[in-house]
């Protein structure tokens, strides 16, 4: 990767839930910065931070935290299509689009057996549990990389993002997105990382997903979404937004 360049590298955590961008945001830190995101060491990134406990009470990961996320109605219907496509062990959810968001989403620890796993009534409040601990961080820990922010502005999110990182260093080209989607991957970053096809933006920014939706599906997960999360996160309701997307023309989902 290029961010070898700069030698010593520096180290920040990286969380996000399922398909949040966790992936894409690793690949453009360590390509353009002299930072290297720690995914699966030192805690699941799909899940909260290791709590370590000690004679004064709880001592933070001394590490600084990206926290990927999406719009909730995004990530929901990506966290189905990937349960759908990928016969993944890491979680147990419903694998009906109309069962999906009121069934329970259970996350496992590791692949080994009889892990410990986290209950959440339904991936919505997956969602809203994940998020809401990262939000609650003090003292500046976490920066929130919004996955529609990444898309629209690549160069400015990250550069946002990582402002605050102790001795950030950037490269000096425009940080830009590729031009395939992602790879599945955990701490390494692959020499070709890649998957085939095009790297399809407008399906997000404009919000085409919300075709895939009934209308009590969104009013379900408006519903659900904790209003606060939202209101911090800058996400809303997509009543509206799905009645523009009815009107655009579909599009295939290769990066999904």
């Amino acid at each position: 990767m290029a961010a070898k360049a700069y030698g010593m590298q520096k180290r920040v955590k990286l969380y996000g839930i399922f398909r949040s961008g966790t992936n894409l945001t690793k690949y453009l830190i360590e390509k353009f910065t002299n930072y290297e995101c720690d995914a699966s060491t030192g805690g699941q990134k799909h899940l909260f931070t290791p709590f370590n406990w000690g004679e004064r009470g709880y001592i933070p990961d001394p590490r600084p935290i990206l926290y990927c996320v999406k719009n909730p109605h995004a990530a929901m219907y990506s966290l189905f299509r990937y349960a759908e496509k990928v016969k993944f062990s890491h979680f147990d959810c419903a694998r009906d689009w109309d069962k999906f968001l009121q069934s329970p989403f259970i996350v496992k620890l590791s692949h080994s057996s009889n892990p410990p796993s986290f209950y959440f009534k339904n991936p919505i409040q997956y969602w809203n549990s994940i998020s809401y601990h990262f939000l609650s961080m003090a003292g500046g820990r976490v920066s929130v990389i919004r996955y529609e922010d990444m898309l629209s502005d690549a160069d400015e999110t990250i550069r946002s993002a990582t402002a605050l990182l102790p001795e950030i260093l950037i490269r000096p080209d425009r940080i830009t997105l590729p031009e395939s989607p992602m790879r599945r991957m955990g701490e390494v970053v692959f020499e070709q990382p890649f998957e085939d096809g095009l790297f399809e933006t407008d399906w997000y920014r404009q919000r085409r997903y919300l075709q895939n939706f009934a209308k009590e599906q969104i009013e379900f997960i408006d519903l659900e979404a904790e209003p606060s999360i939202m209101s911090r996160l800058g996400y809303g309701s997509a009543i509206a937004s799905r009645d523009q997307a009815a009107d655009e023309p579909g599009t295939s989902e290769t990066s999904r």
